[in-house]
């Protein structure tokens, strides 16, 4: 099906919060390790022989303070290299004021993506069990998990990959956390849908 799997290195009106909390090198930080994410997953890509579109990114405001934010934003990424271009008018039948767009970025299928990682996983000698609750993790030399149904797997390594950790000790990403919400829309258009990712 179509799935929405987009990399960026645009994340909002992050380059514009950066450099007013934390200063233009931490920004460009940020900005370089967003482009090798970026990178890795279109060089995984061809390596895996997936297929991905390149495609531009647009952040846009509905406010006039999300004009504001969006202009601070743009301004931050000029500033560190970012190639960003200030948009005043989207092909979108959406209500805005204004938008910033990068160029080069990647629109890919997540699930076929995780599919391949997976495969290439297991073809080199991991192992992934599914449907299996862990409900205890004890750290150590090797860390042990501990299932919902009494068994003991033991890793070297292990990475959990919920939306809500099980383990809240290591990063205390568990302070991090805040409830959230979205929104999905389906509908049929009159027209085609313009090229980008928003």
């Amino acid at each position: 099906g179509h799935s929405t799997g987009k990399v960026t290195v645009q994340h909002g009106d992050i380059y514009g919060r950066l450099m007013h909390s934390a200063g233009r090198a931490v920004a460009g930080h940020y900005k370089a390790e967003m482009q090798k994410a970026l990178d890795f997953v279109r060089q995984r890509h061809d390596a895996l022989a997936l297929p991905y579109t390149e495609e531009p990114n647009v952040v846009f405001a509905t406010s006039d303070t999300g004009r504001v934010r969006l202009r601070d934003d743009y301004q931050a990424g000029r500033a560190i290299g970012l190639h960003t271009a200030w948009l005043r008018e989207l092909e979108l039948p959406v209500q805005h004021l204004s938008a910033v767009r990068v160029a080069g970025q990647i629109a890919i299928n997540p699930k076929a993506y995780c599919d391949a990682l997976a495969a290439e996983f297991v073809r080199r000698g991991g192992r992934i069990y599914e449907r299996t609750a862990v409900i205890d993790i004890k750290d150590g030399d090797m860390v042990r998990l501990r299932t919902a149904r009494g068994h003991t797997v033991m890793a070297s390594t292990v990475i959990q990959t919920v939306g809500y950790p099980l383990y809240p000790k290591v990063g205390l990403h568990l302070l991090r956390l805040r409830p959230t919400h979205t929104h999905l829309m389906a509908f049929k258009l009159k027209q085609p849908i313009p090229e980008g990712m928003y």
